[in-house]
């Protein structure tokens, strides 16, 4: 019953539900990060930047993938307003309802007056408070990301060599005007720092597609499920509090400007797991994931107003508290998923829609009689399809 309910399966050709699964395991870091940070847990400190990385990586594999794995769609100009329509319906309804949930819950608590002009700033993406800041660095890369993709597709042919060797020529002069250890994290909303970051996914998406068109033997799909299994677990390892207990003493901020290197792990990651026996793909396609990462966008955006919340009024910091915070952040990021964000997932921004919508732009203006209005049809879409979103964020 939960599969069909809350995580139902898609039956797109060519559909990942894996990758929900692990949208869900970038939420799951972002959350006990944040947890252990403001419950004193002490334990999973430092991975909820690590989480965000995931995220970006991810957002990016999808979207390139799309086009990479047919070229013919990057040739036409309805699938591109259709991607831009996606992203914005992705972002915005869910982002500006988010906004005014902080907002009133904020004027509720302290008496401090809700003023539109703070949100409309936020939405305009000029002002990013708190974890708020990875939504304009992603969706900064959303209007970069058409010419990574035309770049990939026509300059490079997905010649794999080239694009091994463009990528590490642009991180070598990237990591030369924008070291990644001089960077403010939260403070920093631009997206150039963060850049490589997502083009690793799009190096991810070009690899996986040439892979596809190979057949691999079975021992190699097992070293590549146990390869991802080692990734996963070097990037656990990298948790601050278990690294000084494992290795040696570190700061809890050690590890947290190595977003190249977190970048390349987790595209390689992505790679491996999806190209392997099945083995771990299965893990990731498991209902409690796949909702966890159904859901993610809402978590993402509510999980620090609930620990604002359940530390003010119920409960002081504690491990009960965490798990209540946790249950009730995947509580109302799923009333936001079935009353927001679903509903403009189903609209249907098809290449035919957008070309019918537009011959009654051209009729309109040339004075003609109008041709029957296209109809918004809805559709049921899983998370694999809609290519997520982070942030995201």
């Amino acid at each position: 019953m939960t599969r069909f309910v809350l995580v139902p399966r898609s039956t797109r050709p060519g559909a990942l539900p894996s990758l929900d699964g692990v949208r869900g395991l970038a939420m799951l870091f972002v959350l006990a990060g944040h947890l252990s940070a403001f419950q004193d847990l002490g334990l999973f400190t430092g991975v909820a930047v690590v989480g965000v990385w995931l995220f970006f990586v991810l957002s990016s594999f999808l979207l390139c993938h799309y086009f990479l794995e047919q070229p013919a769609r990057a040739r036409r100009p309805a699938e591109w307003a259709r991607y831009a329509g996606r992203r914005a319906l992705r972002i915005f309804p869910m982002y500006g309802v988010a906004l005014c949930l902080f907002f009133l819950t904020a004027y509720l608590q302290d008496g401090n007056p809700i003023w539109l002009s703070v949100i409309w700033r936020h939405l305009s993406l000029r002002e990013a408070w708190g974890h708020f800041w990875t939504i304009p660095v992603e969706l900064a890369y959303y209007l970069v990301l058409p010419f990574v993709v035309l770049f990939v597709l026509f300059v490079l042919r997905q010649n794999l060599a080239l694009l091994f060797a463009a990528f590490a020529a642009f991180v070598l002069v990237h990591q030369h005007f924008v070291p990644e250890s001089e960077v403010e994290l939260v403070t920093r909303h631009d997206l150039l720092p963060f850049l490589p970051v997502f083009l690793s996914g799009t190096v991810a998406a070009t690899v996986h597609v040439a892979l596809g068109r190979h057949r691999l033997s079975r021992p190699l799909r097992y070293g590549f499920d146990a390869a991802a299994l080692l990734i996963l677990g070097g990037v656990l390892l990298t948790d601050p509090p278990l690294w000084s207990v494992l290795v040696y003493d570190v700061d809890m901020d050690y590890f947290s400007h190595l977003f190249v290197l977190y970048g390349l792990a987790w595209a390689a990651f992505l790679v491996l797991m999806l190209n392997g026996a099945g083995l771990v793909r299965r893990l990731f396609e498991t209902s409690a994931l796949r909702f966890a990462g159904l859901v993610s966008f809402g978590a993402y955006l509510m999980h620090m107003k609930m620990i604002d919340v359940v530390n003010e009024y119920l409960l002081d910091p504690s491990p009960l508290a965490a798990l209540v915070i946790a249950l009730l952040t995947f509580l109302c990021a799923y009333v936001l998923h079935v009353l927001v964000e679903r509903p403009c997932s189903r609209v249907n921004l098809s290449p035919d829609w957008l070309a019918a919508l537009a011959a009654q732009g051209q009729a309109r203006l040339r004075g003609r009689p109008r041709a029957a209005r296209p109809v918004l049809e809805a559709r049921p879409a899983s998370q694999s399809e809609r290519e997520p979103a982070r942030p995201a964020l």
